[in-house]
């Protein structure tokens, strides 16, 4: 018998006697786990959520725990919209998630206290979207068919073969969408010649997405490998927007009433991601070395005719108004990184990075001149806006064990160098800086399934160009915007620790965090001359703390729940801050139900809700709402079939989204004598129908093969 004390027994000369048996090929399958954990992330696997049929990637994100999508598409990670979001461990040019279609997602990676390995970007953390790629010798690949209501249609083709040395892949994807929705608010204020201004606003639009994208990997040696990819994605979006604006006097009087309509187009060049990656795998086991090349480009260009009807005691002609918007972007990022085995039982990580964009804005406005029957430019309004960041940086990270206790600790030293040039005015504004990042991640098993985890880490979030833009920008007659050029980084320490459990296929976290960040960068809303300017400003802190947990079991074999829970505390210090604004609570709960039905038909339920909040116009979901006051509470909930078919080489799909036609988004913001408050939504209850055909299974094989997906954050920093 083997027992500790005896780990060895001989048995003898054993005699094999050989014998064959023909057998038919074997396909090995199974189902991941929803939710995976390691030291320094979570991985959410999106591939089989019924939730994200015919959707895009912002429909992803609405099922990720933790994370929450407001009515513009702002995606916010614990409270915060101050995140970075990668996609295949590399920032892009992408100018909206709306254009990734879900079906060419496999999982997402979320970082909250990432280490210093990746980029300090980001004060809550990292969102890492991982594209499908298969690594399986042959030809597979699945093509993908999704119907809507309203004229909604979404197809997709992903193809893989590999051969040898060779691995070739494609994505193919094509989104037609439609949407329309309302917008009322009403501006009230104790002074000033308008006591009230209501404005009721109607849209409608039309978006067509279409993206391509083609790779190759290369296999030489054995222990070489060479990759390409190259990514290139199209949109354009048509518009209609009416809005009636009607301004009371102190008497609540009409004064003043017009209407406006506008027709706008945006559309982009082409934009495109271009990566050349370098992978040295050497004799010695853990000890690899990487270079990537990452190019990134985007050319979007947004045109409007707007026409403008007075309705006062004397009839006026319309103002009739254009604009064009010329926003290309550029971006290199060069890295190297190096990984090796130290000591007894050491890994050292060490690596260098340089990163250089150059995002710019070029904004024209022109006025009709019944006098002279031509369009006048509006120098006012009209600029030309570039900003340059280069980034340089190095680092250094080890992890080791200590019994029971695993342990990653290093630092990244950053040198940044920024520029806004403000062309229309001869402006410019530099800022050279130096900053120290140190990170430490702790996991201790306490017994079998049972661990404790304890994390620090800095970060830091860059103001982005429209906030550093010091041009006025009129959105109506009543609202103008102006950036800060001076604004500084705001600089976050963030503190985590954790509980988990895992058995049997039940997954059990808690995490409590948080978060200081310095230099709060702030929206500030004030009330001039009865026109609403909107601006940035450094606040002096900020403190955010508060905890999450998220559960996965099976209840039976037929059905399986996840949930999670968050709640969020902020509070924040600086001037102009009102006293409802300076703390707020606020909390999520997600929930899905997949239950096996008779005849083999998956079915998923999902819900969401989000308490009220009071915002403070700061990184967090004020930001988004604009300005310090309180959002509504919000919840929705949705359901998805699924049916395979021609013996599991089909499927078909069926999906509604906002079941009840509860997405509709309240708010309220205050200020010194003022007070404005907002409704906007949306058709947002959605029927999708789909079809989807696998290619030779497009399925993992019997045979062993290396699968490893080479665009998760283990591999881009």
């Amino acid at each position: 018998m083997i027992t500790p004390k005896s780990p060895e027994v001989d048995l003898g000369i054993i005699t094999l006697s050989p014998t064959s048996q023909a057998v038919e090929g074997v396909t090995i399958t199974g189902r991941k786990e929803m939710m995976t954990h390691s030291l320094d992330k979570k991985v959410v696997n999106v591939e089989k959520d019924l939730a994200n049929i015919g959707g895009s990637a912002l429909d992803v994100m609405q099922n990720v725990p933790s994370v929450t999508v407001d009515f513009d598409g702002n995606v916010s990670l614990r409270g915060s919209s101050n995140v970075n979001i990668l996609i295949d461990g590399k920032p892009s040019q992408m100018t909206s998630l709306d254009q990734l279609p879900a079906a060419m997602i496999e999982s997402v990676e979320v970082v909250t206290n990432p280490s210093v390995k990746y980029d300090p970007d980001g004060m809550a953390g990292i969102i890492n979207i991982v594209l499908k790629k298969q690594k399986i010798t042959g030809t597979n690949g699945m093509v993908s068919l999704n119907a809507g209501t309203n004229n909604r249609y979404m197809g997709s083709v992903n193809l893989n073969f590999k051969k040898d040395a060779w691995n070739f892949f494609t994505n193919i994807d094509y989104r037609h969408f439609t949407m329309s929705g309302y917008s009322n608010s009403t501006s009230k204020n104790d002074f000033g010649s308008v006591a009230k201004l209501d404005q009721v606003g109607d849209f409608d639009r039309k978006m067509d997405f279409g993206g391509a994208r083609f790779g190759v990997d290369y296999t030489f040696g054995s222990k070489n490998t060479l990759s390409f990819t190259s990514w290139f994605n199209g949109r354009i979006v048509a518009g209609d927007d009416l809005l009636k604006s009607t301004s009371y006097d102190g008497l609540n009087q009409v004064s003043n009433y017009y209407q406006q309509k506008r027709h706008s187009t945006s559309k982009d060049g082409i934009e495109s991601d271009i990566t050349l990656s370098y992978r040295k795998e050497f004799e010695t086991k853990g000890r690899n070395l990487t270079v990537d090349l990452f190019v990134s480009t985007g050319d979007e260009i947004s045109n409007s005719d707007q026409t403008k009807d007075f309705y006062n005691n004397i009839y006026t002609l319309p103002a009739l108004e254009k604009t064009e918007t010329l926003s290309p972007g550029l971006s290199y990022t060069l890295q190297s990184d190096y990984v090796t085995p130290i000591g007894n039982g050491g890994r050292l990580e060490t690596g260098v990075k340089a990163d250089i964009k150059n995002p710019t804005n070029d904004y024209s406005i022109w006025n009709y001149n019944y006098t002279t029957n031509i369009w006048d430019l509006d120098t006012q309004y009209s600029n030309d806006f570039d900003y340059k960041l280069q980034v340089y940086s190095a680092y250094a990270s080890y992890s080791n064990t200590l019994g029971k206790l695993a342990y990653t600790t290093g630092i990244r030293v950053e040198e940044s160098h920024s520029e806004s040039k403000q062309k229309t005015t001869d402006q410019n504004y530099k800022k050279n800086l130096i900053s120290y990042f140190p990170s430490l991640h702790l996991k201790y098993t306490i017994v079998e399934n049972h661990d404790l985890s304890l994390s620090y880490s800095r970060r830091i979030n860059r103001p982005r160009s429209r906030v550093l833009n010091p041009f006025t920008i009129k959105q109506d007659q009543e609202n103008i915007s102006y950036g800060n050029p001076t604004i500084n980084p705001e600089y976050v320490n963030s503190y985590e620790i954790g509980y988990g459990f895992q058995k049997n296929k039940t997954n059990v976290t808690t995490t409590f965090f948080y978060r200081q960040t310095d230099d709060v960068i702030a929206q500030q809303v004030s009330l001039n001359n009865g026109i609403y300017e909107t601006t940035y400003d450094n606040l002096n802190k900020s403190v955010n703390y508060g905890f999450e947990t998220v559960a996965s079991s099976p209840l039976f074999k037929w059905w399986r729940v996840n949930a999670s829970y968050s709640y969020f505390h902020a509070e924040i210090d600086g001037a102009g801050v009102t006293s409802d604004a300076k703390s707020s609570n606020s909390w999520t709960t997600k929930a899905s139900s997949s239950i096996t039905l008779p005849f083999k038909i998956e079915f998923q339920q999902s819900f969401n809700y989000r308490s009220p909040i009071v915002t403070s116009g700061t990184g967090g979901h004020g930001f988004s709402a604009g300005g310090q006051g309180k959002m509504k509470e919000m919840w929705s909930m949705d359901m998805g079939l699924k049916k395979d078919i021609m013996k599991g080489k089909g499927s078909l799909s069926l999906r509604i989204s906002d079941i009840f036609k509860t997405t509709t988004y309240y708010s309220t913001t205050y200020g010194t004598n003022f007070e404005r408050s907002y409704e906007r939504g949306r058709d947002s209850q959605m029927i999708f129908v789909g079809f989807t055909y696998k290619i030779n299974d497009y399925r993992r094989s019997s045979k062993k093969q290396s699968d490893t997906n080479d665009n998760t954050m283990d591999d881009f920093q």
